[in-house]
């Protein structure tokens, strides 16, 4: 259950860096062409009398303003987009003694009748015989879990 909180709420940072990864290489073509763009409207102002030239600096400077604000509008959308990744990066590295209260809330329960466990603390079962404790350290931020065997009841 702890899995399934935890990936809930940072599906949407995980869209972040797939959306991050998409438009680096969109904005780095958007803005070769507005490079591109403007040097060609350069070079076509200097022969005004052939027609087919006219033609195409006339389509030239029509796209080049569209081309421009598209790669700005990208450069401001990596820019926003590593701005919530710091963030995300910086969360992250704060969430462990979150992650493990969570855990202690919703995955462990006190069994207290089941044979072979430790009374009173918050415990859960695994497959081939093995349990989790966990009991809040003595900080009161993290919880510490330790595992045993069922047969024996000692943390190991």
């Amino acid at each position: 259950m702890t899995v399934a909180i935890w990936a809930i709420l940072f599906y949407p940072f995980v869209w972040l860096y797939v959306i991050f990864f998409c438009t680096v290489p969109v904005l780095c073509v958007l803005l070769l062409l507005a490079f591109m763009a403007g040097v060609l409207d350069w070079l076509l102002e200097a022969p005004q009398h052939y027609k087919c030239l006219e033609v195409l600096r006339h389509h030239m400077q029509s796209h080049t303003t569209w081309i421009i604000w598209h790669g700005f509008g990208a450069l401001c959308l990596l820019f926003f987009l590593l701005g919530l990744l710091s963030v995300y990066s910086k969360i992250a590295q704060k969430i462990k003694p979150d992650v493990r209260w969570t855990a202690y809330v919703v995955d462990f329960q006190d069994i207290p009748r089941y044979p072979g466990l430790e009374q009173g603390k918050r415990t859960r079962l695994h497959e081939n015989g093995v349990v989790s404790y966990a009991e809040p350290s003595a900080n009161g931020w993290d919880i510490s879990i330790s595992v045993a065997r069922v047969s024996d009841g000692e943390a190991k």
